[in-house]
């Protein structure tokens, strides 16, 4: 038996919970982790995972051993990186995770570069406006917006980005362009309205001068995609971090607004389950993206 290679299964079986999942994501099929996960169990003389037709869950040996697994895998990772046993090996997957609008417009761009340079890495994207655990998800590396959801993963700050408003010309040129920061609460709004974070209420930043406004909002969604395509259709206009906007603006489909108001700033990290040590993929992925990034028009 690969004593290894059965406790990486087993951790991953812990974290996901599900067996097809770990069969992709390991390549293997369903019954070979099956097979791994039994033969640990029977290794140690008792049985780590309880399943069902529909789930599986820790035993309370399995759940005193995840731990342990855990410490040994990150023991092993490091004695592999300390000695360069994996520096020149950059090959395999490498699953990353960011929001829609911020994955499709900054994320994606760097991909091509990155993966022209080292040709044996696959990339698996997961885009999502909600929130994800990176354990349970098997994120390698996320770009999140704000600080990582969870205090144990581990983050590396790229920049504050400014949430800007703005609206599109025709609906500016029908409605009248505002003034001052109360008149935005005259023209309809568009308003994200995500698990974590809502805009029912602006707080718009001049220097040390602080406003506040309801706005009319005309339509909510939970996606920055869908937001963005009301705001250039004229539904209202928005509060909206500069990533979602700036092309839009620089094509003149959108018109910023008050442009000596912002919202505050977005901070952006690249994150990383404190759980598992990044493989060579994900350290040199973060250092490609951090270097990448240095210098964006994006942050403030």
């Amino acid at each position: 038996m690969d004593v290894v290679a059965a406790y990486r299964i087993f951790v991953r079986l812990a974290e996901r919970g599900s067996f097809s999942a770990v069969a992709r994501e390991f390549g293997h099929s369903q019954p070979t982790v099956s097979r791994r996960l039994s033969e640990l169990e029977e290794h140690l003389g008792t049985q780590l995972i309880a399943r069902t037709t529909r789930s599986l869950s820790l035993t309370d040996e399995g759940q005193e051993f995840l731990g342990k697994a855990r410490e040994a895998l990150r023991a092993l990772d490091e004695a592999e990186q300390s000695v360069g046993a994996r520096a020149q090996s950059l090959e395999g997957n490498l699953r990353l995770f960011a929001p829609v609008s911020l994955g499709r417009m900054v994320l994606v761009p760097q991909l091509g570069k990155f993966m022209a340079a080292h040709d044996n890495v696959n990339v698996d994207l997961m885009l999502s406006d909600q929130p994800v655990d990176l354990v349970e998800n098997g994120i390698d590396v996320a770009l999140s917006v704000g600080f990582p959801r969870r205090r144990s993963d581990r983050a590396r700050k790229l920049g504050d980005v400014p949430l800007v408003v703005c609206g599109a010309p025709e609906l500016i040129r029908r409605a009248g362009t505002p003034r001052s920061v109360n008149a935005l609460a005259n023209l309809p709004a568009v308003v994200f309205a995500g698990p974590d974070m809502r805009h029912d209420s602006w707080r718009l930043e001049r220097g040390a001068e602080i406003r506040e406004i309801i706005p009319d909002a005309r339509f909510r969604s939970d996606s920055s995609e869908a937001m963005l395509a009301a705001m250039i259709d004229g539904i209202g206009i928005g509060l909206a971090p500069l990533w979602l906007v700036k092309e839009a603006i620089d094509h003149g489909r959108l018109w910023r607004l008050l442009p000596q108001w912002t919202g505050g700033v977005l901070p952006i990290h690249l994150a990383h389950p404190e759980t598992r040590t990044p493989n060579a993929r994900a350290r040199a992925f973060i250092d490609h993206f951090v270097r990448a990034m240095k210098g964006s028009k994006l942050f403030v």
